[in-house]
């Protein structure tokens, strides 16, 4: 599966919630599941939260008007998680709360850098599939808000 075929149908489950929300949910989101990813003890947990930290990404390419793809052509030789954590988390904090212009490009770096380290220890194409399925399991007919 492509970067952008899996954007395409992952952009299904993406919650129809006003833009503050679900730039706030989706970035927010990359940081609990890497975090989670980082902590998974065995290959097949690893490998469903690198689908949900893709899911995320995916979500933040698609509210920032880009395709996903463009994010494994990064040189990702000198990252570190945090900065891109970092600058996609504060970035949002300064548009959401301190009234800045959005940052895509300061999103979008953050958001390859996490797609780099997941692409270099993960079959990325199977573990996309992967994540489909199990998306269209959890929400056959798309996202919904649970209260």
């Amino acid at each position: 599966m492509s970067p952008t075929d899996y954007q395409r149908a992952a952009a299904r489950t993406l919650p129809d919630i006003p833009h503050r929300d679900r730039l706030s949910m989706l970035a927010l989101g990359v940081v609990g599941e890497w975090a989670e990813y980082e902590q998974a003890l065995d290959a097949a947990t690893k490998r469903e939260e690198a689908g949900d930290v893709l899911w995320y990404l995916a979500g933040l390419c698609t509210m920032l008007g880009v395709d996903m793809a463009i994010l494994a052509g990064v040189d990702h030789s000198k990252m570190l998680i945090v900065d891109a954590l970092g600058d996609i988390c504060e970035t949002t904090k300064k548009h959401l709360y301190h009234g800045k212009d959005l940052n895509r490009i300061r999103i979008l770096r953050g958001c390859a850098k996490i797609y780099a380290v997941v692409a270099m220890h993960e079959p990325i194409a199977e573990i996309m599939a992967a994540n489909i399925d199990k998306l269209r399991k959890r929400w056959p007919d798309g996202f919904g808000v649970q209260g």
